[in-house]
Formats: structure tokens, C-alpha cells, sequence
């Protein structure tokens, strides 16, 4: 009698195998991913971008550079209205060229134009050798906007 029994338990056991087999095999088919679409860029919310034009100036408390800042949103479309905080750690000045929200003690404050551009001018000290950076950022109460890092420019005074 325990010899049959012990026929039965391999009969059973290798069905039992075979069918966990296959319903572990049924649910692996890689031909049922389904791949989600593209959704626009990989950018932070608020994306900064600035140039300045041009870089090295001559440190005579007369030369200019033309400060740009460039904003856009999370699809790369500009933002226009943005307030920005225009700073620097030069011995020269700041002038703002486009629409001022508000002078502040150690820097200015613009609003970004239809094109989601703000423009300043640097003017230049009178200290040569000096690296002055140009920092931008966003001044704003929307989560999105808080803690995005401060951008900035470096101008060369010669």
C-alpha cells in the first residue's frame, strides 16, 4: 500500500508543477506592456536661462554688459509677468531696462516681457581682476517657484 501511495504523490506532485507552470507563464507575456506617451520635456517647473553679452569688460566704471534672463514653464513655453530678483557681488551697478517692480537694497526687481525675457544692465566697476556674478532668481508665493536655485552669470572686469 505505501508504494502506491508513494506513485500517486508523484503522478500528483508533477501535475501540480506542470500547473503552476503555466499559470506563472500566463501572467509574464511581454507582449501586453503597455508604454505610457511622452509628456513635453524634462524640466524642473520653472526653467532660468541667462546670457550675458558681453562677458569681459574693461574695468574703467564705464563698459556695459546687456544681463538676459529667460523663463519658461515645465512645456518650454515662456512665462510672462515672472518677477525676478536681479542681484550681484560687483563694485559696479545695475540698471534695469524693462518693466521694474521694485528697486531693493542690493539688487532690482523685474517682470518678464510677452517673451518671458528680463534685460539689465551691468555697469562696470573700477576693481580689474574682479569676477563679478550676476545672480537671478524668481520672486514668487507658488510651491513650484520656492526653493529653485538662484542662476547667475559671471563678467570678467579687466
Amino acid at each position: 500500500m505505501w508504494a502506491s501511495n508513494v506513485g500517486r504523490t508523484r503522478r500528483l506532485s508533477g501535475v501540480c508543477v506542470v500547473g503552476l507552470l503555466s499559470l506563472g507563464l500566463a501572467g509574464c507575456g511581454q507582449d501586453e506592456a503597455t508604454i505610457p506617451p511622452l509628456a513635453g520635456p524634462s524640466t524642473l517647473a520653472l526653467s532660468i536661462e541667462m546670457q550675458v553679452v558681453p562677458s569681459i569688460l574693461n574695468a574703467d566704471g564705464v563698459s556695459t554688459s546687456t544681463v538676459t534672463a529667460s523663463v519658461r514653464d515645465a512645456n518650454a513655453i515662456p512665462i510672462p509677468g515672472q518677477v525676478l530678483v536681479f542681484t550681484h557681488n560687483g563694485d559696479g551697478l545695475l540698471f534695469a531696462t524693462g518693466l521694474v517692480v521694485g528697486p531693493l537694497q542690493t539688487g532690482v526687481a523685474l517682470a518678464t516681457d510677452s517673451n518671458g525675457s528680463a534685460r539689465l544692465i551691468y555697469q562696470a566697476g573700477t576693481q580689474p581682476g574682479r569676477l563679478v556674478s550676476v545672480f537671478c532668481e524668481p520672486q514668487s508665493l507658488d510651491a513650484t517657484v520656492l526653493g529653485t536655485l538662484p542662476r547667475s552669470v559671471v563678467i570678467e572686469q579687466r
